[in-house]
């Protein structure tokens, strides 16, 4: 097992010691903004993604935190034969979630690494139920499924590390 030690610039990240195994590569960064608009126009409320960070980390914690690489088109619940990335860290950081996410030795993984290694810019973008209200605000029923490895996404800062 090798251990690498990363430095960042933000405060939130810096002296992050990272251990790997048979991981491919690690998503670091904001994994959910709130109170702007994002990219898909959508505005979350700061208090709404407090509430699902928090729900979230019970996930993390069962090491059930799975991500897929893209979000499925016809369902909303997790596919553990889909899994690319495991998300191991959430947490609010002023109006941002600050994660870390594992990329997976799985078929969707390795892809996901490919795409990576081809200079392609990947992130991860947050799945979920719920409503909008006027100006695209997201409602208060919105429930956080999990966070999904994808192109184009809606928060465009996030870092990636390649480990060996």
């Amino acid at each position: 097992m090798k251990i690498q030690r990363m430095k960042l610039n933000t405060r939130f990240w810096k002296n992050l010691l990272v251990m790997s195994k048979s991981i491919i590569c690690t998503f670091l960064g904001p994994f959910l903004q709130s109170c702007d608009r994002n990219r898909n126009g959508r505005i979350y409320p700061k208090q709404l993604i407090e509430r699902e960070v928090k729900q979230f980390n019970s996930l993390i914690e069962s090491r059930e935190a799975l991500g897929e690489l893209n979000h499925p088109q016809e369902r909303a619940e997790i596919d553990p034969r889909e899994a690319a990335i495991r998300i191991t860290y959430l947490q609010m950081d002023d109006k941002l979630a600050m994660g870390k996410a594992l990329v997976l030795n799985t078929r969707n993984g390795k892809e996901l690494q490919a795409l990576l290694e081809g200079g392609c810019k990947m992130g991860v973008s947050s799945r979920g139920t719920g409503n909008l209200l006027e100006d695209n605000v997201v409602a208060n029923d919105f429930h956080l499924i999990t966070i999904d490895a994808v192109y184009l996404p809606s928060r465009t800062n996030l870092l990636y590390g390649r480990y060996v």
